[in-house]
């Protein structure tokens, strides 16, 4: 410890003189043998001490002080403000109705606080931080439960903290007569903090709470050391929290994914976990097991001729489904046509589908081919089939059912050799009970079927392919590669994606070409990702710093006494950033190259932010002519 007086705090003496709670052992810490020890840092501004746990039992916290309790020297400390309860396995806070309050990791607490290792309490300007010292692999190695609480506790304090966790799975046939002797060995390499399990499938699972220090590749090849003095094939998968989930059923599917991938001796990062496969000149990437298997299906399909339908949420990839189904056909040297059926008015539905002759109907001054002639020998994909009307709907079975058509104005039936997709994010089984799609039409659209889930459900994927698709940003946009703060990704991983894939590209897509650093920063994120709603600033053109100010400064409606509104960090520095905007604009009167010099950005930045804060050049061109002297002549 960094103090030799015990800053403020006091142990239980029996003779009663106050002594450093550092020097202070209570003979049932020392005798009860216990494979862990629990213990305080307690920090105030000028010195720290430690103040041992008993094994079961209170202590209170407090200005009153007394045996076994603690001590506190602070004006903001009640007489009895809180208590430490301490179990075989927890250690809890409780406040005791205190006047200024308890915080557990920066909040405020009511009631009894479960504590997790490295919690820190504060009272006042006094921090109590909570240890465990372990002694060998006892109390290190936990039940799968215990392991499961643990490791949920630690990710929601480390997100808080913005730091990073690392779960490491490794997998051998360990025998259970040899279990013991890893786990003595990996006591070595594991901190305070750290716990590990055996899983009900025999892996090894390994927490490291606070692993801003390490890297997390060699945290798994140190486990999987450990394990492969024993059984020289483990190999080992690591998930890191937050780059790879944010929560613990996450991390532990993406560590158990990794390991599944590693080969024999290996260790692999999640971040390393992907397929790739060409569909017809564009890369699909996949992460999750479950997409993989949905590809290999589709592998399957594309060699048969059974029509497919494909369903899913907007934004999901049932195009690159029907590319897939296509590109890895036999038919993939023929046409593939793609028809939006929600985008074909009603009463040129048919004509673009079947075709018509010269003279059909008003305006059909030529004959015209059908989009079903137009993909003889290849694929018609018909993405949201559901938005046909009913009419079409029956024509288009008669073409399933005989494979031929008849075009509008003529008698002749002709042969079509076309492999259909369709595609729909619709309950089209509902739609039938309401009569709004044919059910013989379902049956044979329907003859096999792709359900794609949504990206809510395929979180794994969310921080690979959130990369991919900034990288491809950033490489059309000519800039500088960008990296995630890793708070966007939690951000990212907490999102609800109602538009999936697509939503995801289009956020990346707005990274790229708004963020004005090499690392993208949180607050640059579209505000519904952000996950609240940021009060909008409607500004008047070329609003003044000090008018901006002023807002910041407004009463609180809600306080009922003067104490100022107080903003977020991001959203202070968003209306910085348009407040300098709009000055750089007034001084450039409007012309949006000078005013990305004077703001030291590329100009198709300024171009984006101009959208993203609903300003327009035109204003303060006008405002800019009437504050600037004219300009000098080119002449």
């Amino acid at each position: 410890m960094n103090g030799s007086e015990p800053c403020g705090t006091v142990a239980s003496v029996n003779d009663g003189t106050p002594r450093p709670v550092a020097q202070t052992q209570t003979l049932d810490a020392l005798s009860r043998g216990e494979s862990e020890r629990r213990y305080l840092l307690v920090i105030t501004g000028q010195s720290s001490s430690v103040f041992p746990l008993p094994a079961l039992g209170a202590v209170v916290v407090g200005r009153g002080g007394g045996d076994g309790q603690i001590s506190l020297d602070d004006p903001a400390a009640s007489r009895r403000h809180a208590q430490f309860l301490v179990d075989a396995n927890d250690v809890s806070i409780e406040d005791l109705g205190s006047h200024n309050g308890t915080y557990v990791d920066g909040v405020r607490t009511s009631g009894v606080k479960l504590l997790g290792r490295s919690s820190v309490v504060t009272i006042g300007a006094v921090s109590m931080i909570l240890h465990r010292e372990g002694r060998g692999a006892e109390g290190r190695v936990v039940a799968v439960p215990e392991f499961h609480r643990r490791a949920t506790e630690e990710v929601a304090r480390l997100l808080r903290r913005k730091s990073q966790l690392a779960l490491v799975t490794v997998r051998a046939a360990v025998p259970a007569l040899l279990q013991t002797c890893v786990e003595n060995s990996l006591a070595r390499d594991l901190g305070p903090a750290d716990v590990a399990t055996w899983s009900a499938e025999g892996d090894l699972l390994v927490l490291f709470p606070d692993a801003d220090e390490d890297d997390p590749a060699e945290l798994a090849e140190r486990v999987r050391g450990h394990v492969a003095n024993y059984v020289h094939s483990a190999r080992a998968g690591v998930a890191a929290c937050p780059t790879d989930g944010a929560d613990i059923e996450t991390l532990l599917a993406t560590s158990r994914a990794a390991c599944e991938q590693a080969t024999a001796g290996t260790a692999i990062l999640a971040s390393e976990l992907l397929w790739t496969r060409d569909v017809g000149g564009r890369t699909v990437v996949l992460v999750e097991p479950s997409m993989v298997r949905l590809y290999a299906l589709i592998e399957r399909l594309a060699k048969s001729d059974l029509p497919v339908l494909v369903e899913g949420e907007t934004g999901t990839g049932k195009e690159h489904a029907a590319s897939a189904l296509h590109a890895w056909s036999p038919r993939a040297k023929g046409p593939l046509v793609t028809v939006n059926c929600a985008a074909l008015p009603e009463s040129l539905a048919e004509s673009e589908l079947f075709g018509h002759d010269k003279g059909a109907f008003s305006g059909a001054v030529s004959a015209k081919i059908g989009l079903l002639e137009a993909a003889h020998g290849g694929t018609l994909f018909l993405d949201e089939v559901g938005e046909l009307s009913l009419s079409v709907q029956s024509k288009l079975l008669r073409a399933l059912e005989t494979r031929s058509i008849v075009r509008i104005g003529e008698t002749r039936v002709r042969p079509v050799d076309v492999r259909f997709v369709t595609a729909t994010h619709r309950d089209l089984h509902a739609d039938v009970a309401a009569g709004r799609f044919r059910q013989d039409l379902l049956y044979r659209v329907g003859a096999a079927s792709v359900v794609l889930p949504p990206l809510r459900d395929r979180r794994r994927e969310i921080p690979v392919l959130a990369r991919a698709f900034l990288t491809a940003a950033c490489v059309r946009l000519a800039r500088e590669p960008l990296t995630l703060d890793p708070q966007i990704m939690q951000h990212l991983l907490e999102h609800a994606w109602p538009g999936n894939v697509r939503e995801l590209r289009n956020v990346m897509d707005f990274l790229a070409a708004t963020a004005l650093g090499p690392i993208a920063q949180p607050w640059e994120l579209p505000s519904l990702v952000q996950g609240h709603n940021r009060e909008s600033i409607r500004a008047t053109p070329l609003e003044s710093t000090e008018a901006v100010s002023a807002m910041a400064a407004r009463p609180s409606a809600e306080s009922g006494h003067e104490t100022p509104s107080f903003r977020t960090l991001a959203e202070e520095i968003r209306v910085l950033e348009r407040t300098r905007i709009r000055e750089a604009l007034s001084l450039a009167r409007g012309v949006q190259t000078r005013a990305a010099e004077l703001l030291g950005m590329p100009v198709r930045t300024l171009f984006a932010k101009l959208r993203v804060h609903g300003l327009d050049a035109r204003d303060a061109r006008h405002v800019g002519a009437r504050s600037q002297p004219p300009a000098p002549s080119s002449t």
